[in-house]
């Protein structure tokens, strides 16, 4: 069986070790065998990890053994760092993962956010997660729809 919350874990992990490597730079390339190694995850299974992080744009895949922290991503681990007892949008409250699935080695974070700020800027990351997912369905059904009232007052059907 499917142990959920130890997938959640191995993303997050997974996702990590990128901010780590990448030193949280969206423009290096961070070895993604390298890192599955480190965290004794098997090819196929790191693959799914990789692959799920990857369609959620946290990462960026670049090439079979190459990939890189996404914008999306190096706020999620960001804001999981900066509120360790809050979850994210993808993960557990770090100090669950912490206290309940072992212990992770980073440093320490100072700060914390305004509850206010935290709730408006996770709506807008949804919003911006859901028009990068379906922007091309948006455009097509925009651009369908201006076709479409063109050609209904070129040729007159709707008289």
């Amino acid at each position: 069986m499917i142990d959920i919350k130890q997938q959640k874990v191995d993303r997050f992990k997974f996702l990590k070790k990128v901010y780590e490597k990448s030193n949280g730079s969206t423009q290096q390339f961070v070895d993604r065998h390298e890192i599955a190694n480190e965290l004794n995850l098997d090819r196929d299974y790191a693959n799914d990890v990789i692959n799920y992080l990857a369609n959620e744009y946290l990462i960026k895949i670049i090439s079979h053994a190459y990939i890189k922290l996404e914008h999306l991503g190096l706020k999620e681990i960001e804001e999981a760092l900066q509120n360790v007892d809050a979850p994210t949008e993808h993960f557990l409250p770090y100090n669950v993962v912490i206290n309940n699935y072992g212990t992770i080695q980073t440093q320490q974070v100072q700060g914390m956010q305004n509850s206010v700020s935290q709730s408006a800027n996770s709506g807008d990351n949804k919003t911006k997660v859901f028009l990068r997912k379906y922007w091309i369905q948006i455009i097509v059904g925009v651009v369908t729809a201006l076709i479409s009232g063109v050609l209904l007052y070129i040729f007159g059907w709707n008289k």
